[in-house]
């Protein structure tokens, strides 16, 4: 691999990053940013797309306009493979199992494998990174901001 494929390849992608971002805030617009004195639809969408837009423009000027080492890159060991492919199912599980099992419930067992099985962190650092995390995103976005968070299809099922 060359400096200047590595150079390219980057470029490109944080190109493409900042399309999909440019999209995201046209979308995020269109949801609506405030209405009747209370975030809109699309207010956090657009602060996220905004994000990404920025810090996609920063990385291709850094791309750019950065001297690149003629040493060829790293490649990824199996330890750093197995953690990305923890992260990647802790995440599509999330994803899958947010309606069924819920909020918290859903955010738990993310947590635990990407904190337990990927980064191996000490039980005394999980639970209350856990617990910090439910508690903070709760009272954030339930309390403070009215953000319905998915109770979970099954409990109903099995209690109801």
């Amino acid at each position: 691999m060359t400096v200047q494929s590595t150079r390219l390849g980057r470029l490109c992608s944080l190109g493409l990053l900042w399309a999909v971002g440019i999209l995201a805030i046209a979308m995020a617009l269109r949801l609506g940013l405030w209405r009747s004195g209370s975030p809109g639809p699309g207010l956090f969408p657009f602060l996220a797309a905004l994000a990404i837009v920025v810090l996609a423009t920063i990385g291709m000027m850094a791309a750019a306009l950065r001297r690149w080492p003629a040493a060829p890159a790293e490649t990824i060991h199996a330890r750093g493979r197995w953690r990305i492919a923890l992260y990647v199912v802790a995440l599509i599980a999330y994803a899958l199992l947010l309606e069924p099992l819920g909020f918290h419930a859903a955010t738990t067992l993310a947590l635990l494998v990407i904190s337990r099985a990927a980064e191996r962190l000490r039980w005394r650092t999980v639970v209350p990174l856990i617990a910090g995390t439910l508690f903070f995103t709760h009272l954030v976005f339930a309390r403070w901001l009215g953000v319905y968070f998915p109770a979970g299809t099954l409990w109903g099922d099995l209690l109801g």
